[in-house]
Parts: structure tokens; C-alpha cells; sequence
């Protein structure tokens, strides 16, 4: 069974969003109600041991939509961890029991180049003076989309700009869209591997198996796209820094510096470039 017929049978009955006016009758048969919640009730106050339990519990249930699975409790770190594949493509997922924390990575073949973004909507932009002699110590923030940044010193943000502009287009719309639905606090692309973390603790979701399940399968799409996308990166990043800020603007009105991708307006504020 695939990981969305899995999801579909967990939640099996809802009606869809589109199915807002089924005539559920008298005799129709009630909803399925998820079981998360209340096996997550209190889950502040559970001991160690209650925690590794139910994180283990997840990840079982987690795994039984994917191949080969493998669970490895890693309880010196108060974290344990699923292990196994998805369509080919090995990957798995961390959960730190004690904070929640969910952190899922594949291995992948990066022809594009390596990146990170933040996602942190209460960020404003950092900028430099050109005529500042520390400047090259400060580090730089430039938003790709709202909320959604790159953040460190010149040159290593020029690298992961680059990267950025080399997606494809496609690709990087997944990219960004997913990072704002999963409320992801980062996600990076590394040589060999692609890695989440979320800032919502599994024991906050309504549904913690189908918010992952969701999440992983936006991953493998990344990974795959990633893996499938040739040209020369070195070649790209040259290509970009090359031009002096990469292409990067900077907002009038609210001074986010930004990288203008389908247009040249603020992804923060809205407000139009007048270039």
C-alpha cells in the first residue's frame, strides 16, 4: 500500500474539502477521528520512558507505509529513529522525544549545489554599509519568499543563491510552498543529503503519521527533482556571483533584501521594486 493510500485510510469517510454539501444521511457511518491526540494528551508531563514509547509507537506506525523499515532507539540522546525508504530513496526520521522535535533526512545525489534556508516570520532583513570597514564580518539575510531566508557572511550566501536561481522552477515552487505549509524552521541540501527540521513538536499535530507521511513525501520529490537536475553548479554559482549582489534587491519601504524570483516585489511587505 502507498504511503497516500495509507494517509487515505486513516482518515477514511472525511469528506474532502470539495465535499462540503454530501448528504451524509442518518445511517451514514461517522467519521473516522484520528487517535493521536489522545494518546499525545499530557505529553509534557509524561516520564522518559512514556516518551520513547509513544515516539516509538509513531515511528511503527510511520513506517508501515515505507520499505524496509527499521526502528533504532537512540535513548542516551532522548531521541529514537525510523529507518528505511521510500520508493528506492533511503531516508529517515528523528524524533527527539523529550522536545518533539521532528527531523527528517534522505540521501541524495546534489547536482545543483548545497543551500539552506530559514524560515522565521518575525526576521528582519540585516544589511551592510558599503562604506563600513567591518562590514565583510557581518553576516547578510536575503529573503527567497516570505518569511523564507539565507542567512551567514557574502560569499557563502552568493553559494546558496546561486543554488536557488539553478532549481528548477518548478521545483523550487514546491520548494518554498512546502516549507511554508510543513512550517518548517530550516531545511538544507546538502552534497549528499536533504534535511527538515520542524518547528511544530509531533506532540502538537493533530494527525503527527500523516503530517509526516505529507512531509516526507514532499522531501522524496525534492530529492528525486535534485537528483534528476544536471548541469555544472560550480559553473552556476560562478555565474551568478559574478554579477556583484547576485541579482539581490532591496526594499524601499521595509529594507528586506530579497532575490527576486517571479517578481520584484517585497516577499515580506508587498511593496513594489520601482526599478
Amino acid at each position: 500500500m502507498g504511503i497516500f493510500d495509507f494517509i487515505r485510510s486513516l482518515v477514511g469517510g472525511v469528506p474532502s474539502l470539495e465535499d462540503d454539501d454530501v448528504d451524509t444521511g442518518e445511517g451514514a457511518a461517522p467519521a473516522l477521528r484520528s487517535p493521536w491526540p489522545d494518546r499525545l494528551r499530557g505529553f509534557d508531563d509524561f516520564d522518559d520512558q512514556q516518551k520513547f514509547r509513544v515516539a516509538s509507537q509513531l515511528l511503527e506506525e510511520l513506517g508501515g507505509t515505507l520499505e524496509n523499515p527499521k526502528i533504532k532507539p537512540l535513548q542516551d540522546d532522548d531521541e529514537v529513529e525510523l529507518r528505511a525508504r521510500l520508493e528506492g530513496v533511503p531516508m529517515r526520521v528523528n524524533l527527539e522525544y523529550d522536545m518533539g522535535w521532528i527531523r527528517p533526512e534522505f540521501k541524495i545525489e546534489n547536482h545543483l549545489g548545497t543551500l539552506r534556508l530559514e524560515r522565521d516570520h518575525s526576521k528582519i532583513a540585516k544589511t551592510k554599509d558599503n562604506d563600513d570597514d567591518w562590514a565583510d564580518d557581518d553576516q547578510l539575510r536575503v529573503f527567497v519568499a516570505k518569511g523564507i531566508y539565507v542567512e551567514g557572511y557574502e560569499n557563502y550566501v552568493e553559494e546558496s543563491l546561486a543554488t536557488v536561481k539553478s532549481l528548477p522552477p518548478e521545483l523550487l515552487g514546491d520548494l518554498l510552498e512546502n516549507i511554508e505549509t510543513y512550517r518548517l524552521r530550516g531545511f538544507t541540501m546538502g552534497p549528499d543529503s536533504l534535511e527538515a527540521s520542524s518547528v511544530p513538536g509531533f506532540d502538537e499535530l493533530e494527525d503527527p503519521v500523516v503530517h509526516i507521511a505529507g512531509l516526507l513525501r514532499f522531501m522524496h520529490r525534492i530529492a528525486v527533482g535534485v537528483a534528476a537536475s544536471g548541469g555544472d553548479p560550480a559553473g552556476d554559482r560562478e555565474a551568478v556571483v559574478t554579477t556583484g549582489a547576485g541579482g539581490r534587491l532591496l526594499c524601499a519601504y521595509c529594507s528586506t533584501r530579497f532575490l527576486p524570483l517571479a517578481t520584484t516585489s517585497c516577499p515580506n511587505c508587498g511593496a513594489a521594486h520601482p526599478g
